[in-house]
């Protein structure tokens, strides 16, 4: 004998097929690749005084966020969240405390895919920690 179906059961069902219909792509606000310099591919990239600085990519299907830091501990992105209008902030993975890092200064990039209601006709206005800077519209 066989009891009713859990409502929990029908819903976890639901979450497996859904994830399964869309091929488990991960979310557009997860890192798609990084790598030591600014972003590839965009020219010349301005970084601001603190080193802060990034590209629309791939015709503004993607962008690239460059942080700098130590380049044995490099800023590196671990997704972001798009805050209002033209507008994002960016977590960087946690750097354990007891990692030994160089005390140098060098450009580290986090490329993401663009999330649909972001413009790349538009400046994209980023936020790292507590520093804010723009990404420039593409022309």
């Amino acid at each position: 004998m066989t009891g009713p179906v859990r409502p929990g059961i029908l819903l976890a069902g639901a979450l497996v097929l859904a994830c399964v219909m869309s091929g488990c792509a991960p979310s557009a606000t997860t890192p798609v690749e990084n790598y030591p310099g600014t972003p590839n591919d965009a020219g010349e990239v301005e970084l601001d005084d603190g080193g802060f600085g990034g590209a629309w990519l791939d015709d503004g299907a993607s962008f690239g966020v460059t942080v700098s830091g130590s380049s044995t501990c490099p800023p590196i992105g671990s997704g972001y969240a798009v805050t209002g209008g033209n507008a994002i902030t960016v977590t960087l993975e946690t750097i354990p405390a007891d990692k030994a890092c160089t005390a140098d200064f060098g450009p580290h990039t986090t490329v993401f895919r663009a999330a649909s209601e972001l413009e790349s006709d538009q400046d994209l206005t980023v936020t790292v920690n507590t520093e804010t800077f723009t990404i420039p519209a593409l022309p």
